[in-house]
């Protein structure tokens, strides 16, 4: 069995999830993600912090759900797209009403957001299959993280800071039984039509998104220096 004949019998969702460990473990405890989860800063600065995190998202999402627009019909979108997984609104509706609520926080798009958008941008700008194929690797970090790990954030960040509900709708789906939709995903994975091309062009979208989000948390740092 050739080497790429042991990569192809590995179903596509397991190795995306081994492929990015790394880049996610990183990802996950960054400085300033470890730090707002701790639950240790005050309420100000805890909620400032996740206000600040989910203006930047904002840029992501807009630019990620405009690419994903842009390839509603590819082989490769088609098949893991589902309207209910959108974010853009939700965040907008957080921020306007962390905002009503007297939370300061800058809605500038930080270099490391800058970069991340771009890579988007260029992403949705290409009509090519190989384009639909790195987006579907950042699609998969995106959603299927959020209704991950951001349920686990919303959970600590709720308690620890007492932001209410109307402030954290970013992390509610409208999807009945997560852990099925899950499950739905990950074969929807293992089906799409990849070749060996666009099967490493789409690990590495799913790389370059959980490095983007690395640099994004760090340049968000200064906002829980304090702690």
């Amino acid at each position: 069995m050739t080497a790429t004949e042991i990569s192809h019998a590995t179903a596509f969702s397991t190795e995306l999830k081994s492929a990015t460990a790394k880049v996610h473990e990183e990802a996950e405890h960054s400085i300033f993600m470890d730090t707002l989860l701790r639950g240790d800063l005050d309420a100000s600065t805890g909620t400032a912090a996740l206000a600040a995190l989910h203006a930047q998202y904002l840029h992501v999402y807009d630019a990620l759900e405009d690419a994903i627009g842009a390839h509603a019909n590819s082989e490769f979108l088609a098949p893991l797209h589902d309207a209910r997984l959108e974010r853009t609104a939700s965040l907008r509706a957080d921020l306007d009403a962390l905002s009503a609520a007297g939370v300061e926080f800058e809605r500038e798009p930080h270099a490391p957001t800058q970069a991340y958008v771009a890579e988007l941008r260029e992403l949705g700008a290409s009509d090519s299959r190989e384009a639909a194929a790195s987006l579907a690797g950042h699609h998969y970090v995106r959603y299927l993280g959020d209704l991950s790990g951001g349920q686990v954030v919303s959970r600590l960040v709720s308690r620890a800071y007492s932001i209410p509900a109307e402030s954290l709708s970013f992390y509610s789906f409208d999807i009945e039984k997560p852990k099925v939709f899950k499950d739905s995903y990950r074969a929807a994975l293992d089906q799409l039509p990849l070749d060996e091309a666009t099967r490493a062009l789409a690990l590495a979208g799913a790389s370059n998104a959980f490095a983007h989000n690395t640099a994004l948390f760090r340049a968000l740092e200064p906002v829980v220096a304090e702690s």
